[in-house]
């Protein structure tokens, strides 16, 4: 039946614009550039990769993981922002070692799915402390939804279904303030797509039927080290994006 004056692809767009205006993250107020001297840069985002099979119900859906910690991605995530940030900031980035357990508590996130900022606090304060840094940037996971639908995204991994489906990361840059010790901004790792004003994408790239249908039990040695690869490469220029959206430079 059709019912007069109804547009259906109307109603859809619609629809997908209330999804969009309704799940992209809230602006917040800027970091003054000037304000930072010094900084470091800690990432434990990178430790797991899930693969989430998302089936026709609830039942046909699959959760598995691999650690990948021994891959190193948290450690060149780290240095790629330092140094995006560092030209953004006009600050010196210290690349200071840290203990990724001593800051993984961020990611255990609270009952509204944002992350815990409050639980590395004092390891903030000590850190900053031991290299006498003015802010703490932390990328941390971040487990919200994706737009327009009720399905979580994996923080580091590949989702979707039989068809195919996409590696993807889902991460929060988090500026923490030294002198307090307190999280200060924080923003959703993200891109605008080409000719898109309100649509927003978490950084991904799109895999195949064959990956994604099968347990990463079972990926071999070629498949590791090519997925390793577009991990490196796939924030891209996501970092400089994102920082732009919570620096207020002269």
């Amino acid at each position: 039946m059709t019912i007069p004056g109804f547009d259906a692809r109307a109603m859809r767009a619609i629809f997908l614009l209330l999804a969009a205006l309704l799940s992209a993250p809230a602006a917040t107020a800027k970091v003054a550039a000037g304000s930072i001297k010094r900084f470091g840069v800690v990432s434990v985002v990178a430790d797991k990769f899930t693969r989430s099979f998302i089936g026709f119900s609830a039942f046909g859906n699959k959760i598995d993981e691999i650690d990948v910690a021994s891959w190193g991605i948290d450690a060149a995530y780290a240095d790629q922002l330092g140094k995006v940030a560092a030209g953004l900031l006009s600050a010196e980035y210290v690349a200071a070692p840290y203990s990724p357990d001593d800051f993984s508590k961020i990611s255990q996130t609270t009952m509204r799915g944002a992350p815990n900022w409050s639980s590395i606090e004092a390891v903030v304060k000590t850190y900053c402390g031991a290299n006498e840094l003015d802010a703490l940037l932390v990328i941390s996971k971040d487990r919200g939804l994706m737009p327009g639908s009720t399905i979580a995204r994996v923080p580091m991994g590949i989702q979707g279904g039989g068809s195919g489906g996409y590696l993807r990361l889902s991460a929060r840059i988090n500026v923490y303030n030294c002198a307090t010790g307190r999280m200060q901004e924080t923003e959703l790792l993200r891109f605008t797509p080409p000719g898109q004003i309100l649509f927003w994408e978490v950084p991904q790239v799109e895999i195949s039927h064959d990956l994604m249908t099968h347990p990463l039990s079972e990926m071999d040695d070629k498949t590791r080290e090519d997925i390793k690869s577009k991990l490196l490469s796939l924030p891209g220029p996501d970092w400089d994006q994102t920082l732009r959206r919570m620096v207020r430079t002269p």
